[in-house]
Formats: structure tokens, sequence, C-alpha cells
């Protein structure tokens, strides 16, 4: 398999550039070799952190959901130390709505994760299909998420990087029911918080996360940021999904910042 250096698409091997973008695709990595104790059997995405594989744990032959940072992330080498802190403090929240973490480690000083893997689609991805959803669909989201939430702040910890492509929407629950309604499982606590503090030890001020769902306040200072960062970013979710689009829109993360601060949302009954 190979990926889009540009976009992320996932291709077949006889693929050399990506169709949607023109650009060159680069192997998918380590396909077909063992990270510590889990055989990597194929790929699943990737994102901003890095890629997720399919897995399967060697000796009880589990099928498991394998993150790997990308290499081009540590240019600090505390950063997997940090990484794994982060790792483990996220582990501690054991909650039906977060997606569960089984195991971390560091390879070749290259950190991974391993959670449960599960069938599903994100909310960006639906989003993408049917642009809004119904006031039901809406609230059931909205209560599992500040569920999830609730239970990560109790514990200290702030996601920082809330976005319709961490949310998964799951049609069974953790019992394997089917649900009528879609069953919540949020990723990615605490990497946010590590790749940030990678970018102020190299001296960088690049924005990490998603700006169209970052507070103002993180925006402007993302080391002062507490819980009410995540709340905000819900709250920006929950209008997408009623209203088909963002609160606030900019071509840049100043114009975006500027009319956060100063401009009100369109109303919700306003909207066709």
């Amino acid at each position: 398999m190979a990926f889009c250096t540009a976009c992320g698409a996932i291709h077949d091997d006889v693929v050399v550039i990506c169709p949607e973008t023109s650009q060159p695709v680069a192997d998918a990595g380590p396909c077909g070799s063992r990270i510590d104790r889990y055989d990597v059997e194929r790929l699943l995405g990737i994102g901003g952190f890095g890629a997720v594989y399919l897995a399967r744990h060697s000796m009880l032959r589990q099928q498991v959901a394998l993150k790997l940072m990308r290499k081009q992330r540590l240019t600090d080498p505390r950063t997997a130390e940090r990484f794994l802190r982060e790792a483990r403090a996220a582990a501690a929240v054991s909650h039906p709505h977060i997606v569960q973490m089984l195991d971390c480690g560091i390879v070749e000083g290259q950190p991974f994760l391993v959670m449960e893997l599960l069938a599903g689609k994100d909310l960006a991805d639906v989003l993408a299909i049917r642009r809004r959803l119904s006031l039901g669909e809406t609230l059931d989201i909205a209560v599992q998420s500040l569920d999830a939430l609730g239970a990560a702040h109790a514990r200290g910890i702030v996601h920082r990087d809330m976005k319709p492509s961490n949310v998964l929407l799951l049609d069974r629950d953790p019992d394997g029911a089917a649900t009528t309604r879609p069953y919540v499982k949020l990723l990615d606590f605490g990497i946010s918080k590590v790749l940030h503090e990678e970018t102020l030890a190299t001296g960088g001020n690049t924005v990490l996360g998603t700006p169209a769902y970052m507070a103002p306040e993180q925006l402007l200072s993302p080391s002062t940021i507490d819980h009410r960062a995540d709340l905000y970013a819900l709250a920006v979710m929950l209008y997408e999904m009623l209203a088909g689009r963002l609160p606030f829109e900019g071509d840049s993360v100043g114009e975006l910042l500027r009319r956060a601060l100063t401009d009100r949302p369109q109303p919700l009954r306003t909207l066709a």
C-alpha cells in the first residue's frame, strides 16, 4: 500500500501519482513487519500525528489499531518520553466513550500507541456526505462527548484538538449490540499536547490543531488553555452539525481569530 504525501489518501502499490492531488505517493511503511509485540498487517489511515495500522498481537492474536508517530515529528529527543507520559495519563481514563488505549512504547526511537480496533465512521466523513445532522443525532453526540470530556477533565487531561475527525461514530455499543443512535468514541487524548511541546522546544510558533475549532485563547496562547478550550471546540462542532457550516470562517488564522472575537454566528433559525 501507498499514501498520497499531500492529502493522505491510500492507494494500491501500483499507483505512483495521486489522481486527486497530482502529488507523488509514498510507501505505506512497516506493513508485514513486527513492531514490538505486534505484527503490522495493513495501513488504515494517515493523519497529522502519523499513520494508523491494523495489527495483531503476536501471542494473543488479538487485532488492534496501532498508531505510529511520524519520525519527522521527533526533532526533539525528549518528545518520545513526553509522548509516553501523556499516553499513560490518557490510558488512566477508563470511559465507555473514549477509545481504550491498550499499550504504548518506543521502538528504535519511534513512539507507538496500541488501541482497541473499532469499526465506524468519524464525524468528519459523515458531515462530508450528509452536511448536517438532525437535532436528535446532534444531541446524542453532544451528551456522549460531554460525558467523555467530563471524565478526562476530572483527571486534569485536556484534549486540545477536538474536531469531527476525532469523534468516531459506531453503530454498536461496547457489548456488540446494534444501536439505532450513533455511539460515540473520542480519539487522540493527549497527543496534541506533546506536539505543541515539541514545537515550543524547537522554537516554532506553528498553530497545532485545527484552527476552525480552536478557541481564541488557544490561537493566541496555546500553553495557557484549560478544559474550556475543549468545550468551545465541541460547541463549534454542534453548530456545524446543525447548520451544515462552521460558525466562523476565514482564509487565515488571523482572520478566523478576528471573526471569532468580533462576529456573532448566524442564528440557526435563519439557516435554510
